[in-house]
């Protein structure tokens, strides 16, 4: 059998959400065709996948999900890759259904926003609660202290 390549479809930055009528929907994402990374799926690896995830940005996820685009809904297509079972699951799906493409989508982890400095804002400064305790006219004064005192 001759080399078979194929592209991944990403589907990132939602989040999965259940309607009231049960409905799962991935909301609020991105979907970004990488056609710059043809795979050839007698060498595709969950190194691979995670590798794209980077390239669009993403050092961490909780979990990657194929997509069958033959499965009535979203929820019943969604196959979680565990691994390498995982992948030879989509690799053999992709070979039985002739695809050239498949869709990924990333289940994110919740992470601590990252702060950014944004132009024409003032800076937020770390304040320190453990060295608030104290009064700054403790009577102590130190070399550091006098550079501060304005001169007479």
């Amino acid at each position: 059998m001759g080399d078979m390549y194929v592209v991944a479809i990403y589907h990132h930055g939602g989040e999965f959400v259940r309607h009231p009528n049960g409905e799962l929907e991935y909301a609020n994402g991105n979907v970004d065709r990488l056609d710059d990374y043809e795979l050839d799926i007698d060498k595709l690896n969950f190194r691979d996948l995670k590798t794209l995830c980077e390239s669009l940005g993403y050092r961490s996820f909780k979990d990657l999900f194929w997509y069958d685009i033959t499965a009535p809904e979203l929820e019943t297509g969604l196959n979680k890759i565990t691994g390498d079972e995982g992948i030879r699951e989509l690799i053999d799906w992709l070979r039985d259904n002739m695809e050239k493409e498949f869709h990924i989508y990333i289940e994110h982890v919740v992470n601590q926003p990252i702060l950014a400095d944004m132009p024409g804002e003032k800076n937020a400064e770390t304040v320190n609660l453990a060295d608030s305790g104290s009064s700054s006219d403790d009577g102590y004064e130190s070399a550091e202290d006098e550079a501060y005192k304005p001169p007479p």
